[in-house]
């Protein structure tokens, strides 16, 4: 790390890292690659994810106690 020192250029919105300048943009949609359209369906995306995720894991939970509810029966059928 000792070889490595940053420059912050506000005036221009620019920093550098080593004496290498990159641009940095006002807004996030003047960042490449990025936009409202892409911005909605990426947190789209996730909930739908997390909400999957939840799904699977309250479905092993369920499966869980219902088995253990079934042994638990049998026990009390063979007395």
């Amino acid at each position: 790390m000792e070889n490595f020192y940053v420059i912050l250029d506000y005036e221009n919105s620019q920093f550098a890292l080593s004496g290498n300048f990159i641009s940095v943009p006002d807004t996030p949609d003047k960042i490449p690659g990025t936009s409202s359209g892409n911005m909605l369906w990426t947190i789209i995306a996730i909930v739908v994810g997390v909400l999957v995720l939840i799904a699977i894991v309250g479905f092993i939970i369920v499966r869980q106690k219902n088995r253990r509810l079934q042994s638990n029966l049998s026990k009390y059928e063979q007395l």
